[in-house]
């Protein structure tokens, strides 16, 4: 995932970076529950299945086609899913289509079977 080199992070995620390995720890959350920058995987999962974030937000934009049924991202997210949906249809006089947004735990685990 992220590497450091003479204390300093040099990738995270292929990104090249350069901090101290202090600001790292400082500045990035990669354990919370409620982090953003939190990576799930087989070997990182939530410690808190049932969790769900406090700032969802149901996305409804004229500039998308809604295939997730009634879809939610967190706040960040869907403000800047809005801009982009916005600035493609103001570019290419299209919808986005959207196919997926956020899933709770029992709904990704019944997906995965």
């Amino acid at each position: 995932m992220s590497e450091f080199v003479d204390n300093k992070v040099v990738s995270i995620f292929g990104e090249a970076l350069a901090f101290s390995q202090n600001d790292y720890k400082q500045n990035f959350d990669l354990n919370s529950d409620c982090s953003l920058q939190k990576y799930i995987s087989d070997d990182l999962v939530l410690e808190n299945i049932q969790y769900v974030p406090a700032d969802l937000s149901q996305i409804d934009s004229e500039y998308i086609v809604n295939r997730a049924g009634r879809p939610y991202l967190r706040l960040s997210a869907q403000t800047a899913f809005e801009a982009m949906a916005k600035d493609f249809y103001s570019t290419n006089n299209q919808q986005l289509y959207l196919m997926s947004a956020y899933r709770s735990y029992n709904d990704q685990a019944t997906l995965f079977e």
